[in-house]
């Protein structure tokens, strides 16, 4: 986090707010049916959140300067295209 505070952040941020679009869902629906089917769908954001970091982390050491869009991007980008 200290060293790139602003991507650290954004996924942090990004990780909260679904946790609450899905416990305001719960709610909003009224009934339980839909607690199971939301918490796994936010167990399957997590790896895909997580690899935004793992690629700002992996950028980083490669010596590059880490970006926001950059790690944005590795979500939606095939490893084998690199």
């Amino acid at each position: 986090f200290v060293r790139m505070p602003l991507i650290s952040a954004f996924y942090g941020i990004c990780f909260m707010a679904a946790a609450i679009g899905i416990v305001l869902l719960v709610q909003w629906q009224g009934t339980h049916l839909v607690v199971m089917p939301s918490l796994i769908v936010y167990m399957l954001i997590g790896p895909f959140l997580a690899l935004g970091l793992y690629d700002a982390s992996w950028e980083r050491e490669r010596g590059h300067k880490a970006s926001l869009f950059h790690s944005m991007k590795a979500i939606g980008r095939n490893s084998t295209s690199q």
